[in-house]
């Protein structure tokens, strides 16, 4: 049942899974396309969770295999953890970078110097350090330095009136080569220079208090705006731009911890499992309040999975490695949840959806024979399931749009025919 208006002006409740109905007040006959068109596609929540599942239970497997069991180092000896290496995978130092852009994303700005901050953080950070500042000192100055070119770019959104992605991509680059002068002056840190913060425990402990710190601290700060009347969109996205330029600076703090040293020229320059993570949680694809603290809670099995499909999808060619590897994720990604998502028939939804996201898992199944031409075969048919997802959303979408052009006409002519009368 839905409410159902008609052009005379009168409200009613209807089947609207009926293709035509009449008004109990004028008799007009009124169109109503079946399936309602104008209906928020309920498959958006279930493959989004499914796929994301499916992905982890597919890659974990093979990828504890190769990664074998984290240890940990206490007391001079190291003590192997079950599955210490997924927890290693899902709290890398890049998910303070991710969840500054799902923020980002969630106030409908998209961040794109989050990299250019963590370059900017991980100089900061390495600078202070090798001067021998205090490291938490250190971290808390790179944390505000990046909070500063993030209130930079909100003021330059502001006076400028530009999109948000544009100044934060032009910030971001000129932020990153900016950070590579100072990174070549400064010798690398010594092996006593990160006492206390030098072993595995440690810095999943820091990276853990950032990311839970961050989403309680922005959640509180959303509700005191809202409190005050100053919840506007333009708002939350100015305050998404600081919080995230001090996430990802932080973030950047902790790639030095994990390594003691800074390379400008690798994986500080735009690593795709920030892009792939928030794609994976539904950042891009729910857009209401509600699922906004359930975006975050699945950051970190995002990035998780987003590990795991680096390092295991794609080894049968090596220029498929890393970044490449990344980039096909996001597309197989990206056109699944666009596939599920939309007007038209439930059926073709469910054809469209479902195909594209069983072609995604059946790439990822490619990992268990990373040099065979199975591996290969698995990836031409996956790729080949997906598009034929692809193929069916835009059928369905091309029928929503002819649906609703004729609803159109019919409206036009039934009121037409009413003011005749």
């Amino acid at each position: 049942m839905a409410m159902i208006q008609c052009t005379c002006g009168r409200s009613f409740i209807g089947d609207a899974h009926h293709t035509a109905i009449r008004c109990p007040a004028c008799g007009t006959s009124i169109v109503v396309i079946a399936g309602d068109p104008e209906a928020v596609s309920s498959l958006r929540l279930p493959v989004v969770l499914w796929l994301m599942a499916a992905l982890g239970a597919v890659l974990l497997p093979v990828w504890m295999r190769v990664e074998g069991t984290g240890c940990l180092e206490i007391r001079n000896q190291f003590v192997p953890i079950p599955l210490l290496s997924g927890v290693r995978a899902m709290f890398n130092p890049w998910l303070p970078a991710a969840l500054a852009l799902l923020l980002s994303v969630r106030a409908g700005a998209v961040n794109l110097s989050v990299w250019g901050c963590s370059a900017l953080g991980a100089v900061v950070f390495l600078v202070l350090a090798a001067a021998g500042l205090p490291l938490a000192a250190a971290l808390a100055l790179a944390a505000l330095a990046g909070g500063a070119v993030g209130a930079l770019q909100a003021s330059l959104c502001r006076t400028l009136h530009a999109p948000v992605w544009l100044v934060t991509a032009v910030v971001g680059v000129a932020v990153m080569n900016l950070a590579r002068w100072p990174a070549s002056q400064v010798a690398v840190l010594g092996p006593g220079s990160l006492d206390g913060f030098s072993d595995t425990l440690s810095r999943l402990i820091l990276v853990i208090l950032l990311y839970v710190g961050a989403v309680l601290g922005t959640g509180r700060a959303r509700r005191a705006m809202e409190r005050r009347g100053a919840a506007a969109p333009s708002s939350l996205g100015l305050l998404a731009l600081g919080v995230g330029g001090a996430l990802a600076a932080a973030g950047g703090s902790t790639m030095i911890l994990a390594s003691g040293r800074f390379a400008p020229g690798g994986w500080l320059w735009g690593d795709l499992r920030v892009v792939a993570a928030v794609l994976l949680c539904g950042g891009w694809m729910w857009r209401s309040r509600s699922t906004a603290a359930l975006s975050c809670a699945l950051l970190p099995v995002a990035m998780g999975v987003a590990t795991m499909w680096m390092q295991t999808v794609g080894l049968w060619l090596p220029s498929l490695r890393g970044s490449w590897s990344l980039a096909w994720l996001i597309v197989l990604v990206a056109g699944t949840q666009w596939a599920s998502r939309g007007r038209g028939h439930r059926v073709w939804r469910l054809v469209a959806g479902w195909a594209a996201a069983g072609g995604t898992v059946l790439a990822a199944l490619g990992a268990y024979w990373p040099v065979s031409p199975v591996s290969i075969r698995l990836a031409i048919l996956g790729t080949a399931c997906w598009a034929m997802g692809m193929a069916a959303a835009l059928v369905r979408r091309r029928l929503a749009r002819a649906a609703v052009t004729a609803q159109r006409g019919v409206e036009v002519e039934v009121d037409a025919n009413v003011r005749a009368s």
